[in-house]
């Protein structure tokens, strides 16, 4: 074809543009994929149980644990199962999404019980209502069944995920 000057890109200059497009394309997904957020990840606490208090005056049973993980347990985002010995006979409930214990006793969650001659009143609640790294955590039982039951043991699992967080079957005696 005579008369047609056919110009274009040589070989070696559009290697080099297809690698450069290559490379942003891949920066630009990177990019994007780096601020995506998992769902679902769930609470990454790591929990130890320091003590157990009975408070007779007031109605209250404490159980401090330390959160030594990298996340805060913010109320709302935990749940509890508890079992332990009511007035000598084995008891075991649980409660969902934890509340302030700043609430008031009647906006505390309800222990829903699964065996016979549990303590009916006892309501559950955790303080502070964030517990940074480093910090203790309570949960706290109310009622006025507190004083007489003892608890065994404690499973705290993510309320969104129902990941078991910290898990103990021998917590030391009320003090």
């Amino acid at each position: 074809m005579k008369g047609l000057d056919m110009k274009g890109v040589s070989p070696v200059i559009a290697t080099i543009l297809l690698i450069a497009l290559t490379v942003a394309a891949v920066g630009i997904v990177a990019v994007v994929l780096g601020t995506i957020t998992p769902t679902g990840a769930g609470i990454n606490a790591m929990l130890a149980t320091k003590n157990v208090e009975n408070d007779n005056v007031d109605n209250k049973m404490t159980i401090n644990l330390t959160n030594w993980g990298p996340d805060a347990i913010i109320c709302g985002s935990i749940s509890i199962e508890i079992e332990g010995t009511y007035n000598g006979v084995f008891a075991r409930g649980s409660a969902e999404r934890l509340p302030d214990a700043g609430a008031t006793t009647g906006d505390n969650a309800t222990i829903s019980w699964v065996t016979v001659n549990p303590p009916t009143n006892l309501k559950a609640a955790q303080w502070p209502w964030k517990a940074s790294s480093g910090t203790t955590l309570a949960i706290i039982l109310v009622g006025t069944d507190a004083t007489s039951f003892k608890p065994t043991g404690l499973t705290i699992t993510d309320a969104t995920t129902g990941t078991v967080i910290f898990q103990d079957t021998s917590l030391p005696d009320p003090a």
